[in-house]
């Protein structure tokens, strides 16, 4: 319900994942920044932490404010407690499985993608995870052109 009226992006993951999550952020900040300037700030990106065990609010902060896009909104960071995460999963029907590691004492297969939302809050799809970068910005640029879309239409 907060960000009614804007297009979202939502990636899922945490922070010490070695390889998904850094690209998909890097994607989404590099298909944001190839929209046109007036569109970029009708998305935004969210990144919900599917760890909230080791991920930390201060963290979760300064992981997501790396990938902030040129003239777009920062990328905001979610995190629940274990009970909300769980609720998360099961609602967005993710993988989220904990896997053994002896260097992190584990690390969590989970499902990649990126959720995309209208400016309604209504679920569109999942973008997959490794499409190419020209795809990926015609899906923001889509659900930034309808957020904008909204926002006239209410000031009228």
């Amino acid at each position: 319900a907060d960000f009614r009226g804007l297009g979202v992006a939502l990636a899922v993951g945490y922070t010490q994942c070695p390889d998904v999550c850094p690209t998909t952020l890097a994607e989404l900040k590099a298909a944001v920044e190839a929209l046109p300037l007036a569109l970029r700030p009708q998305v935004q990106v969210l990144f919900a932490t599917l760890d909230p065990e080791r991920d930390a609010i201060p963290l979760l902060k300064d992981y997501a404010t790396a990938f902030r896009p040129d003239g777009g909104r920062p990328i905001l960071g979610l995190r629940g407690d274990p009970a909300e995460t769980k609720n998360l999963i099961r609602h967005l029907q993710l993988v989220a499985d904990k896997q053994p590691s002896a260097s992190m004492g584990y690390t969590l297969d989970h499902t990649a993608g990126i959720f995309l939302f209208d400016a309604g809050g209504r679920l569109l799809g999942l973008s997959p995870y490794g499409q190419p970068l020209k795809q990926l910005a015609a899906d923001l640029a889509s659900i930034a052109t309808d957020a904008s879309r909204r926002r006239q239409r209410a000031h009228h």
